[in-house]
C-alpha cells in the first residue's frame, strides 16, 4: 500500500490516492489510469442526470438510464417475434413501461428482460371481475363467509 498525489485530468487539481499491490503494478496504474477527482465525478454525474426525464438522485438517474437503455434495446426484436394480433397490446404496454419516470422502478427491474416486464405489467393491469359481473349471489355468499369468519375471530 502506498499513497500518491495525482493530477485530475478534468480540473488540473492535485489530490491524494492510495494504491495497493506490488510496486510494478502501482507504477503501471499511475502511468496508465485516467485520474478524475471526486468533485469532477459528481459534476459529471449531475450533468448527465440533467438531460434525463427520470426522477431520483443524480447517481440513480444515470444508473437507471443505462438500465432502461439496455432493456428497451430488446423492443424491436420482441415486436418482430410477436403475433400480429398481439402487437398492438404489446405496444400499449410498452408505452406504459416507458412512461415510468421513477429511477427506482428501473433499478428494481435491472435483472428483468423486456418480455418479463411486459408480462408483469399485463398481469398487473388485467381486468379484475367487478361485483356486477360476479352477480349478486356471489357477493352475498362472500359476505356470508366474511360474517362467519369475523364471528369466529372474536
Amino acid at each position: 500500500m502506498a499513497k500518491y498525489t495525482v493530477k485530475c485530468e478534468e480540473c488540473g487539481k492535485d489530490y491524494g490516492i492510495t494504491l495497493y499491490g506490488k510496486m510494478s503494478k502501482r507504477e503501471y496504474q499511475l502511468e496508465n489510469n485516467s485520474w478524475v477527482c471526486e468533485q469532477c465525478k459528481i459534476s459529471e454525474t449531475v450533468e448527465k442526470a440533467k438531460g434525463s426525464d427520470l426522477e431520483g438522485t443524480p447517481k440513480q438517474i444515470v444508473w437507471a438510464e443505462s438500465i432502461r437503455k439496455k432493456i428497451l434495446s430488446e423492443e424491436e426484436d420482441l415486436l418482430d417475434m410477436a403475433l400480429e394480433e398481439h402487437k398492438e397490446a404489446i405496444r400499449n404496454i410498452l408505452k406504459k413501461i416507458k412512461s415510468n419516470k421513477k429511477s427506482s422502478y428501473w433499478i428494481d427491474n435491472r435483472y428483468c428482460d423486456l418480455e418479463t416486464m411486459i408480462t408483469e405489467e399485463y398481469a398487473k393491469n388485467k381486468k379484475k371481475p367487478t361485483t356486477a359481473s360476479l352477480g349478486r349471489e356471489a357477493v352475498n355468499e362472500t359476505n356470508r363467509y366474511l360474517h362467519i369468519y369475523k364471528r369466529r375471530m372474536k
